[in-house]
């Protein structure tokens, strides 16, 4: 739906560019295109939406996403002596002290997507870790997280069973595709 040549880039490239001004920080239909200025302007902003999820999460181009998340523990609550965050087999471990950033990719192209957060040790009675599966299992791992982003850098929190594990996230170039406001912002136009 969203890669280069995908259904809302081939349709747009082919339908509707040539009447679209993207020069601005909102697009607009060209004054001049007669037929643009009968479409309504939510379907040009599900169309500029659209692009910006394209740009974010197909940066190279491709026809299959690619986005590199790199995860630096900062902080452990003390009730917890490890968290063992993976994604598709790719872990980052937190320590009370001494850890290093760890990369992830994703999609990793293992067989069975997954993602999942894991408190050592476990506490009788309360929750210990959570997990999902699928292709967007670490966008939703990722929505349980209280996010707070300061200049460019985005900080998760996680809570499980009262106890957190904090990390920064960065990708190698711009904000992170999972929290771009571009994702709850988009629906498929209705009609034009």
């Amino acid at each position: 739906l969203f890669a280069p040549g995908g259904l809302m880039d081939r349709f747009f490239a082919q339908n509707l560019a040539s009447l679209i001004d993207m020069s601005g920080q909102d697009w607009s239909w060209k004054q001049d295109a007669r037929f643009g200025r009968d479409l309504s302007k939510s379907t040009l902003k599900n169309f500029q939406v659209a692009a910006e999820i394209r740009n974010a999460f197909f940066p190279s181009g491709g026809s299959m996403p690619s986005v590199n998340l790199t995860f630096a523990p900062f902080s452990l609550n003390g009730d917890a002596d490890a968290a063992v965050l993976d994604v598709d087999g790719q872990i980052v471990q937190s320590n009370q002290a001494g850890n290093t950033p760890s990369t992830v990719s994703w999609p990793s192209g293992a067989a069975s997507a997954s993602a999942s957060l894991r408190l050592i040790p476990e506490m009788p009675g309360r929750e210990s870790a959570i997990r999902f599966e699928g292709p967007w299992s670490l966008k939703r791992l990722l929505d349980k997280a209280t996010i707070t982003s300061k200049d460019g850098t985005v900080e998760a929190r996680f809570v499980i069973g009262g106890r957190d594990v904090s990390y920064t996230i960065q990708t190698g170039s711009g904000p992170s595709p999972f929290f771009l406001p571009a994702l709850s912002a988009f629906s498929c136009p209705k009609a034009f």
